[in-house]
């Protein structure tokens, strides 16, 4: 996966990065950095602009977190307890976890 020129306004300038087949990214850093913003940038959860995503060779336009999801590309959010859970029964049903 490769993203180029991701900028996120008053935050994050010109980022880029390249993955390779078996990595993982994880991202830290001090609060108020830009890295929740960046996860949630990467997912479409924060608005931003990139010049380029390339995921599985192909160059393409993820305008969603369900985008993502399709092609195998998840976002674990910093804060788990109120972002992350499912406490509705009826995501249960339609879920597998």
């Amino acid at each position: 996966m490769s993203i180029k020129n991701l900028n996120i306004p008053n935050k994050i300038f010109n980022f880029s990065l390249d993955l390779y087949k078996g990595e993982i990214l994880g991202i830290s850093g001090l609060a108020g950095s830009g890295k929740e913003e960046l996860m949630k940038a990467f997912f479409g959860l924060w608005p931003a602009k990139f010049d380029e995503i390339i995921v599985y060779g192909k160059k393409l336009k993820l305008k969603s977190p369900l985008d993502w999801l399709k092609k195998g590309i998840a976002y674990l959010p910093e804060e788990r307890k109120l972002q992350a859970l499912f406490l509705d029964p009826e995501y249960l049903r339609n879920c597998y976890l």
